[in-house]
């Protein structure tokens, strides 16, 4: 900026100068001259719009994909305040339910459960934090894929797991903006498959 006003500065004074052997000094054209200098070098910033991120995300879903078992297919609506979430596991994974408060401040629950059993167990979300990372494992059950462990991840690494761990290991993280909004996948006698539906935080 100061080696820019330099610039003007000497280009005053050079019309000041070539002037002083004529008459009189052409102030009119001085202006002009000057705001000519300042239209030619300089230009405009950038003009950036946000462009809005898309309200749902379907992530990786992990596990069986012959599509046998039952749709999973639930999440939030955007904005929506996840409040916590729910597994039920035994030796496998049985359910997951989020619960969470919908755009007019009432509480409701997302479940997905197939009533075969399991301990269920809740980790609840604290202000401002949200889930972010999901871990499944898969095995073999009966010769069908199944979700034997599965394991979730907030913001600020608190996490709530459940099941048998086995070395087919999946992971998945929300892109920034997004928070674990629902679940995609297969439901039987147990969870069969299950991915993430990351939904945006902000409406």
């Amino acid at each position: 900026m100061a080696k820019f006003f330099f610039h003007v500065l000497a280009l005053v004074l050079l019309v000041t100068s070539s002037a002083s052997a004529h008459t009189q000094l052409d102030f009119g054209k001085l202006a002009t001259d000057i705001k000519n200098y300042v239209k030619a070098n300089t230009t405009e910033a950038p003009t950036t719009e946000s462009t809005p991120l898309p309200p749902l995300l379907s992530g990786t879903v992990f596990g069986a994909t012959d599509g046998a078992a039952d749709e999973i297919r639930d999440a939030v609506e955007p904005g929506e305040i996840v409040r916590g979430v729910t597994i039920r596991t035994g030796e496998r994974v049985n359910g997951v339910s989020i619960i969470h408060q919908d755009l007019s401040g009432n509480p409701e629950t997302l479940t997905n459960d197939s009533d075969m059993g399991g301990e269920p167990q809740t980790l609840w979300l604290g202000s401002g934090e949200y889930f972010t990372t999901i871990e499944a494992h898969t095995g073999e059950k009966d010769g069908r894929k199944s979700i034997f462990f599965i394991k979730l991840t907030s913001s600020l690494g608190n996490s709530i797991s459940g099941g048998t761990p086995t070395d087919d290991i999946g992971t998945e993280t929300a892109q920034e903006g997004y928070q674990l909004g629902g679940f995609v996948g297969g439901l039987g006698d147990e969870i069969e498959s299950i991915g993430a539906i990351w939904a945006a935080i902000k409406p």
